[in-house]
C-alpha cells in the first residue's frame, strides 16, 4: 500500500492514503495511521475520548476478524486431508496442473499449505475438491 504522506491544511493534520488495487487496510497499517494521527494532533484541541474509543473498537474488531479468517482457513485446510484435489501452480512462468490426494497440511504464517504428490500448494491454488 502506498502512503502519499501526512500534511497540514489550515492547521488540521490530514493523512492521505492511496490504496493499490483491491487491497484492504490491514492491522499494521491501521496502527500506523492511528499513531500518526495521535502524534500530529493539536495539543490545544486533542482528539475527543469517544473518537479514540471508536477507533480502538474498530482496531479490536479488525483484529478479531483477522483471527477468525485465519482460523477458518486452517479449518478448511484440515478438512481437505485425504481428499483428492485438482489445482495448479506457476513454475517458470507456466501454469502446471496438479491432481492428487492431500497427504498433509502445514500452516505457515497466514498461508495454509497442502501437500499433494510431494508438492506444497497454497489453499488458494486449489480449483476442485473430490472425495
Amino acid at each position: 500500500m502506498e502512503t502519499t504522506g501526512v500534511g497540514s491544511l489550515n492547521g488540521n493534520t490530514k493523512i492521505v492514503e492511496a490504496s493499490a488495487g483491491n487491497r484492504r487496510l490491514g492491522q499494521e497499517e491501521f496502527l500506523k495511521l492511528l499513531i500518526t494521527q495521535m502524534t500530529h494532533q493539536d495539543p490545544l484541541s486533542p482528539q475527543e475520548d469517544r473518537e479514540f474509543i471508536a477507533q480502538m473498537a474498530q482496531f479490536s474488531s479488525l483484529e478479531s476478524m483477522n483471527t477468525v479468517s485465519r482460523m477458518m482457513s486452517r479449518l478448511q485446510g484440515t478438512s481437505l486431508l485425504g481428499k483428492t484435489i485438482e489445482g495448479g501452480y506457476i513454475e517458470n512462468g507456466t501454469m502446471v496442473p496438479i491432481s492428487g490426494v492431500v497427504t498433509s497440511v502445514r500452516f505457515d504464517r497466514d498461508n495454509v499449505l497442502l501437500k499433494v504428490n510431494d508438492r506444497e500448494l497454497r489453499i488458494d491454488q486449489i480449483g476442485l475438491v473430490r472425495e
